[in-house]
């Protein structure tokens, strides 16, 4: 056993000419949340339908509990449930006729189910309201509770919390950190907002036009966040010399064509101060500042950031 629910290698998907997602190796541990970070059209719902068998990959192999996965393969789509895109249910039906519809679809022949999903999800069993009259945050838990339904082993959430207002979006991820946390249940979840990610992930896969970029146990990519001083100053080329040449550093950056971090915590800060100073270099500000998960996925995204 590997440990991993998932794996991809070299997992790619083009359209004609155009590469959608580009050779990803994505590796998800067993009852834990996976949360795939990427603005909307970098690749996340491409590969969360490659890995449910909605959309034939280009090459490249997919192992899902240890078994390479082959589309149609009854034994593994009955450990997995996904909520993919708009979830899709009769609007003149309640949510537990819907669900009742689904699982003779699905075959679910539990008599308990359906009334534990909607217990799970927060949802009424055998309410009168229809699932055109529901509010946004009950059609996004109506979707998990068909998702769960069978209670699966593995979920595959695409932008769970798109569209909700704060409270549904923080009742949302209380859902989703219980079904991993009391359930067991591993989950992969795809999201553009940073900020929800780091609020439920324990491991993070950063993609990027296609390309994972990033693969990382969130508590190891807090500890990426360096500290730095920042100066600064009005020549920077001048500055950048002196700091080179009279005090030996070669661990700084530049940006905006007036600001040096310095990532180095022995310097003598008064010193550099005073021989800027004595080189007509005017100091308008000395800091000490954290770079931000936020600063630290615009460096490896090429300054592109994500919400």
């Amino acid at each position: 056993m590997s440990g991993y629910a998932i794996q991809t290698k070299q997992l790619t998907k083009r359209y004609d000419k155009q590469i959608a997602v580009n050779k990803v190796n994505l590796h998800v541990s067993a009852g834990k949340i996976y949360g795939l970070l990427g603005r909307n059209g970098a690749g996340k719902t491409t590969i969360m339908k490659m890995l449910m068998g909605l959309t034939e990959k280009t090459s490249g192999e997919i192992v899902i509990f240890d078994k390479m996965f082959r589309k149609g393969e009854r034994d593994i789509y009955s450990r997995i449930g996904c909520m993919i895109e708009a979830p899709a249910f009769y609007p003149n039906l309640t949510g537990t006729e819907n669900l009742r519809v689904m699982a003779k679809l699905r075959g679910v022949t539990r008599k308990d189910a359906i009334k534990k999903a909607l217990g799970t999800t927060g949802l009424p069993f055998n309410d009168n309201k229809t699932f055109s009259q529901y509010s946004l945050g009950m059609k996004q838990r109506l979707a998990i509770a068909n998702a769960i339904m069978h209670e699966p082993e593995l979920l595959f959430l695409d932008e769970p919390t798109n569209g909700l207002d704060a409270i549904g979006i923080a009742e949302m991820r209380k859902l989703i950190k219980e079904m991993s946390t009391i359930q067991g249940k591993t989950i992969l979840i795809s999201s553009h907002i940073l900020s929800e990610i780091a609020l439920l992930a324990d491991d993070i896969g950063v993609i990027h036009h296609g390309t994972l970029l990033e693969e990382s146990s969130f508590s190891d990519l807090e500890k990426k966040n360096r500290k730095y001083l920042l100066f600064q100053v009005s020549q920077i080329a001048k500055a950048s010399n002196i700091l080179e040449q009279k005090f030996g550093l070669t661990n700084y950056s530049v940006e905006d064509n007036q600001y040096i971090r310095i990532y180095s915590f022995d310097v003598d800060i008064a010193e550099i101060n005073r021989v800027f100073a004595l080189n007509d270099i005017a100091v308008s500000g000395i800091q000490t500042r954290t770079d931000s998960l936020e600063d630290y996925f615009k460096k490896i995204t090429g300054g592109a950031g994500i919400a």
